[in-house]
């Protein structure tokens, strides 16, 4: 073999590597959905007054949003804010000022939240809620957006969303707060037909993401002209849009929240655009929790826009002995007395 030939099979194996490694340096670096997660650590303090007219009740709460960031390069992120409800009124909000989360790395922003309730004593549900039972059941919504920018050329924009179910025992000045995420299909493209019929984008967005029991999916879409249906895996295949696994209602903004884990999939409801490959499989990862899961997934409203599901552990509170039991009473009563007041007045 000539001393040529051997340079050129030198030169073409050395070409082979670099190609490969640069493949795997590309998927390596690839831009991956960041996890945030919201928990409410503690609260602080409880104001909670019956006696005075009128009644108040204030509660300080500690809340710690996580943010890990997957990526080979820093996630920058926007000005956001948490938003506290009490049913479907916004009673508080916490403000998180725009930061970074340095490449594979996690950091967790404190931030306190004041709910003044004061305005929801009026209301006879409230006491029935909080006075009666000794609870205080609110939910968050967190959105937090910012970007990925990997050597210049990889960039990718990012929203995460997190809604949370929180219950503050007032009497015992404790909290459980239970966390998941918001995913918005598509990200900036929405539910829609793919430019390039020949590429998979909502497989591979699917694939940037983690998906967690009690997640949820946001479909948003041009409801005059597309629509979404989850089906078997045949009819995902086939694109038969005759027999749905569930139909939603056409509105241009679909939510759907995962109740078990397992493949998912979802299909346009026009059989056009599916052929065009306006498809999508989810894969949801098992529960560890050792909670259980409905037999399937649920078409639950939510609110409106991600990755991450959080949970605190923190038990509810012990019973209270006899004379705490005497002391709630005559606090109820007194409760009932000024509410119903309050109504007349």
């Amino acid at each position: 073999m000539s001393k040529a030939h051997t340079c050129c099979c030198y030169c073409i194996a050395i070409l082979i590597i670099l190609i490969i490694a640069l493949a795997v340096l590309f998927a390596v670096m690839k831009p991956k959905q960041p996890i945030v997660t919201a928990r409410l650590v503690g609260v602080e303090s409880v104001d909670f007054n019956l006696s005075s007219l009128p009644p108040t009740l204030n509660v300080t709460m500690d809340v710690i949003i996580s943010i890990k960031n997957r990526n080979y390069a820093t996630f920058i992120y926007d000005n956001t804010t948490t938003s506290i409800y009490y049913k479907e009124d916004i009673i508080a909000e916490a403000p998180m000022e725009a930061g970074l989360t340095r490449a594979r790395s996690t950091s967790d922003v404190s931030t306190s939240v004041v709910v003044i309730a004061d305005k929801l004593l009026s209301d006879p549900v409230f006491y029935a809620d909080v006075v009666l039972t000794g609870v205080l059941r609110l939910t968050s919504t967190s959105s937090l957006h910012g970007r990925v920018d990997v050597l210049g050329v990889l960039k990718r924009r990012a929203t995460v969303h997190t809604d949370c179910d929180i219950s503050v025992y007032v009497w015992n000045e404790t909290s459980v707060s239970d966390c998941r995420s918001v995913f918005k299909v598509g990200d900036s493209m929405g539910w829609t037909t793919p430019s390039d019929p020949n590429m998979m984008p909502f497989n591979q967005w699917a694939e940037k993401n983690r998906f967690k029991i009690g997640d949820s999916l946001l479909f948003v879409y041009d409801s005059n002209k597309d629509s979404v249906l989850q089906v078997t895996k045949d009819d995902y295949d086939s694109c038969n849009t005759a027999s749905p696994i569930t139909t939603f209602k056409n509105d241009g903004n679909t939510v759907f929240t995962f109740s078990q884990s397992g493949p998912f999939y979802f299909i346009s409801g026009t059989h056009d655009n599916c052929v065009m490959n306006e498809k999508m499989i989810i894969v949801v990862l098992s529960d560890r929790s050792g909670k259980s899961a409905s037999p399937s997934g649920s078409n639950q409203p939510t609110s409106p826009p991600g990755e991450g599901t959080s949970t605190t552990d923190t038990p509810p509170p012990s019973s209270p002995n006899g004379a705490t039991y005497m002391v709630n009473g005559f606090m109820v009563s007194v409760g009932v007395l000024i509410g119903s007041f309050l109504l007349v007045i």
